[in-house]
Parts: C-alpha cells; structure tokens; sequence
C-alpha cells in the first residue's frame, strides 16, 4: 500500500517523562534537521510524536548513538532547543514550546486537527501515488522519502521541497522532477496550516506501492504541518 505517513507535533515546559521508557533502544542517527530525527525516532520507539512544525523546523538536532531509553534518547534530541515534551496518553508525546503550557486538551486538539484535513491529505497522498508511478525509476523504494509542500489556492503545488536524500542523485532528481508534475487538482482547506510535511513509506514492489491500480485515495496514516 502506498501510505503517507503525517506527524503532528508540539513542545512547552518542562519534561514530563516518556512512558514506558525503562526499556532501552538502539539509535544510530546522525546529526541533523531535528524534524530528520524526530521521525526516526518515532520508528524505532513506536511512539507517536505530536508538534507543529513551526517548533522544529528551525533546529538541527545532535547525533545520537546507542542504546537510550524513550525518555533519554528524546531528551538528547531536543538538548538545547528549548523545547519540551509532555505525554497525556500512552504510546504518544507532545512537544512543546518553552512558553506554551502543558495540558491534556493540546493531544486533543491537534488530533482534531489532523482529522478536519484527513481528506484532503488522501487527495494529496493520491497525486503523489500517481506522480511517482509515472516514472519507473522510483515505482519502489526501499527507503523512506520525507516531502515538504506548500500548496497554492488553486491546488497548484507553489513550492517543493525533499528533506531527505536517498544516496543517489539520479534518484534525487528522479523524485523532483516527478514532484513537479504532481496535480492535486483540488483547492486545499483555507484553514489548512502549511506546509504539509508528508514521509512516504517504502514501497517493495509496484504492486505495494499501487501503481497497478487506478488512481484514488488509501488511507492516510499519520500527518505532520504547521
């Protein structure tokens, strides 16, 4: 299945502690864009992680090697950032802004959110589908491959950008060039925060990454914007 996968997030004071995070995780990420490493984090623990992107975009996070529990590795993510983390349910932490105070509404709140624009987000997930199945070079990959779009108010892609690199620059422009063909053909919500920051899951074969199938929307798993 071609799936999108969209994170919410957000930070405040100070730390509240993960949960579950006695048991220990093996990371292996480099220093980089703290929204990088935020998503492997959230792989390797299984925890979802809710912010907005605003909070992190501006940050570049430390490289973190070893075995960490939830609760230290994330710390070590978000050393001198400012940001904090709160967890109002199992299985999820919300990170916060300094000033921004911690309550059980903000999970909430964001997950409310994410599923006002839910449609949408298969519209987009859609024409991503179709836009990659159109280039034989990229129908699989093992990898996955994290975009950032600003979508104009004709449904227009105004702006592109691909956040991670695959290792192969044949590849890289393979995937640029296929953004620039992508047609959303639908006006995004006027209350929808941009940009959407979507992370394609990998796809194994042509058959998993549908594009034997006739264009339309599967399920979008997760969301991350500002």
């Amino acid at each position: 299945m071609f799936a999108a996968s969209i994170l919410l997030a957000e930070t405040s004071g100070a730390f509240a502690q993960v949960s579950g995070s006695a048991t220990e995780y093996q990371f292996d990420i480099p220093s980089q864009p703290l929204a990088s490493s935020l998503k492997v984090y959230s792989i390797t623990t299984g925890l979802e992680l809710y912010y907005e992107s605003s909070l992190v975009d501006r940050h570049r996070s430390p490289a973190l090697r070893g075995s960490f529990s939830r609760d230290a590795a994330l710390r070590r993510l978000l050393e001198s950032t400012g940001l904090s983390i709160a967890s109002f349910e199992p299985g999820t932490v919300t990170i916060l802004s300094p000033a921004q105070p911690a309550n059980g509404h903000d999970l909430a709140a964001l997950k409310s959110k994410a599923a006002e624009f839910t449609p949408y987000f298969a519209v987009i997930q859609a024409g991503l589908r179709a836009a990659f199945c159109r280039v034989s070079a990229i129908q699989v990959d093992a990898a996955e491959l994290i975009i950032r779009l600003w979508i104009a108010p004709t449904g227009a892609v105004a702006r592109a950008e691909i956040l991670s690199k695959t290792g192969s620059e044949e590849r890289d422009r393979a995937y640029a060039a296929a953004i620039r063909t992508l047609a959303i053909g639908q006006a995004p919500p006027p209350a929808m925060p941009q940009p959407v920051t979507l992370m394609i899951l990998p796809r194994t074969s042509p058959t998993a990454a549908e594009c034997a199938q006739p264009r339309g929307s599967s399920p979008v798993r997760a969301s991350t914007y500002e």
